[in-house]
């Protein structure tokens, strides 16, 4: 049931995402240095362009249904990208800070790990070169998923045992 409960509030995200993509005055809602408090929470919402907009959207979709997602993953990769530092005048909207949490936090559940971390780091490096992609959210966010999915499954260390 919280599967189900996780993915319809993925779903009508993504479909209030896609209506706001009307919106013209997308930087009255960017989170950059001395923005409104409460842009903190409402610029997951807003994207620059409807390419920007679907491919968040797909990633984020991508991420609900291939891992048992749960409505606390939700909430904590919402306030885990909410509360990224600001240190930037330029103004940064969209959902990719949500989507870089919930990669790292189900990296702990990928079968090849080093090829998907490598693909990982090779996207935010690739994303930091870019000049109109925020790559500071996605390392933060990443790196904030990453210690989430820690906590949540914490590594268990094997005991080598010594042959006599």
């Amino acid at each position: 049931m919280e599967k189900r409960t996780a993915r319809n509030i993925v779903l009508a995200v993504s479909a209030a995402v896609i209506c706001l993509l009307l919106v013209n005055d997308v930087e009255a809602f960017a989170i950059f240095d001395g923005c409104a408090f409460r842009n903190r929470f409402l610029y997951h919402f807003f994207h620059v362009s409807a390419i920007h907009c679907l491919m968040n959207v797909w990633c984020l979709l991508a991420v609900a249904f291939t891992f048992n997602i749960a409505v606390s993953d939700i909430v904590v990769a919402f306030v885990c990208a909410s509360f990224t530092p600001i240190m930037w005048d330029v103004p940064t909207v969209g959902l990719s800070g949500i989507c870089f949490v919930l990669l790292g936090r189900f990296s702990y559940l990928v079968e090849h790990k080093v090829y998907y971390h490598s693909y990982m780091a090779a996207f935010i490096l690739l994303g930091m070169l870019i000049p109109s992609v925020n790559g500071i959210i996605h390392l933060y966010c990443y790196i904030a998923g990453l210690l989430y999915g820690l906590l949540i499954n914490p590594i268990k260390w094997k005991k080598k045992l010594n042959d006599c």
